[in-house]
Formats: C-alpha cells, structure tokens, sequence
C-alpha cells in the first residue's frame, strides 16, 4: 500500500512488484508499456473524482520533451481472501503508472554505487525530491530553513543505505551552493545568475509552467521531484502526484479556478527557490 493522506482513502493505492515462482523479479511489459518489475496502481478517490488529473498532465508533459510516467487505465480485482476470483474482489478503475526509478526507460541518468566517489563519478546521478521525509531515505535542510519541518529535502534513490557519506556531503552541498548561489544573485538585482552553474533553467521553467497551469495544491513543496545526472545541472521534475490540481484541492473539489494561487495553499510565485527566480526577468 502506498500513499501519505491517500493511504487512509477507502480506495487504496498499491506498489506492485512482479515476481517468479522462485521470488526473483519479473518484468513484464504491462499493456504495451515497457518491461519493469515494479509499477505503481494508483486509486483516485475524493480529490480526482474524474481519474484524469494524473495521466492528463503526465501526457502533457512528455509532450513538452519532459520524461513523466506513462500511464494506462486499468480495471482492478484485489484478491485478499484466496478463494475464486469473483464480482466481489472488484475495486474499481485505477491507473497503472511507470514508477519514479532510475532505468535508461524512465529516469534516465548514471548509475552510481556506494564506491562511486571520485571527482566525476560523485556527481551523479541522483533521485531527488522535495516532500514529507522517509526514513530509509536521506533527508536534510538548508542552512537558511529551506524547505522548513514537516519537508525536507532527500535523496530517492539511491536509498540511504546504499548512499556513501561523501555522496551525501557532495549532494547536500551542492543544493547549499545553489541556494547561496540563488540569495545572492537576488540580493544583487541580477547582477550576477551564478545560481545558473547549478541548475537547467528550461526544466525549471517547464516545471513551474505544468505547475501553475494545473493549479496543483501541492506544488514546489510536496513530491516535487528534481534529478541530477553524472556531470550534469540539477534538472527540475519529472513531475508526480497531481490528484489536487485542476480545481480538485478539496474534497468538495470548489477551488476557484480562476486565481494564480489557491486560498492555503503554496504561492508559486513566492514559495522557495522559485520566489527568488519569478524576480528575475530572464526566468519570467
């Protein structure tokens, strides 16, 4: 079962892992979608009463040339009981959804192992995210309180344990230069855009776009996912989790749809880092 406040839904959300008879993983290409073991069977319930926030925006965004997953709806028999499979097991439509993993077919960046801390090879690549912290994840925060408790920043993979300490030191430090970076340049009216040796603008720009235009309650503070190849820039998605966008926040789905930011919730033009980079007229 998967999910923070979904996870009390009666509707609930699964990890789905495929094994063989023997207990080792076995991929398989789920409805003509790439051969994985593991997937993710996500279940709207009283946020998206219309199934499509997801797969609309996941859709919306690959077609920007920015990697989300893919989706396939599905209809879904949950069988706890062991007996036949009948009428009784079904639980309704669900979204069969390419996990968040790096794999050159979903997020695709370097490998790196626990060994991996030479000059280059520490540089990536990495799984990030902003959200609730895990705690068989690495989590940490900014000298200045950014992101601020309950949130923190973390490392999705790879996991803690597989984490070497000098590669959580680089990762860390890394997004403190940034943050500095990006302080300082706005202190200066833009004199400077150091923040730009760390980050891919563009992915920041498309990512704050597929945000605001969605309304999403949820965005720049909660599964917001970042990931930073070997070599590379810290690059802004792939996105995740959109069941409270497009006017669906609340239960009652009553969001006025025609404001830039939603009554409590995050403002996206003032929220973090993007707070700093909506004042500067080359990012706007």
């Amino acid at each position: 079962m998967r999910g923070a406040s979904s996870a009390d839904f009666p509707k609930k959300s699964f990890t789905l892992w495929l094994d063989d008879t023997l207990g080792h993983n076995n991929p398989l290409p789920l409805y003509g979608l790439p051969a994985f073991e593991n997937w993710t069977l996500i279940g709207p319930w009283n946020y998206d009463r219309t199934f499509l926030n997801n797969a609309f925006i996941y859709a919306l965004s690959n077609r920007l040339g920015r990697w989300a997953p893919r989706t396939h709806f599905v209809e879904v028999f949950f069988n706890a009981n062991g007996g036949d499979l009948d009428q009784s097991d079904y639980v309704g439509i669900y979204i069969l959804t390419d996990s968040l993993r790096i794999d050159p077919k979903r997020v695709d960046l370097a490998p790196i192992a626990p060994h991996d801390v030479g000059s280059k090879k520490i540089t990536g690549g990495y799984l990030l995210k902003l959200d609730l912290p895990d705690s068989n994840e690495f989590n940490f925060q900014l000298r200045r309180g950014f992101p601020g408790l309950p949130f923190a920043l973390g490392v999705s993979q790879p996991k803690l344990a597989d984490l070497h300490p000098s590669q959580r030191d680089y990762i860390s430090n890394y997004f403190q230069q940034f943050d500095d970076a990006l302080t300082a340049n706005l202190a200066s009216g833009w004199k400077d855009r150091t923040h730009l040796d760390y980050i891919d603008r563009a992915s920041w720009v498309d990512h704050h776009l597929l945000n605001v235009f969605s309304a999403n309650f949820d965005a720049l503070i909660r599964s917001a996912y970042f990931s930073k190849d070997r070599g590379g820039k810290l690059v802004a998605g792939p996105i995740w989790d959109f069941d409270r966008a497009f006017g669906a926040a609340t239960y009652f789905a009553t969001t006025t749809p025609n404001v830039w930011s939603i009554p409590g919730a995050v403002d996206f033009w003032r929220i973090g880092w993007w707070g700093a980079l909506a004042r500067d007229p080359e990012f706007m």
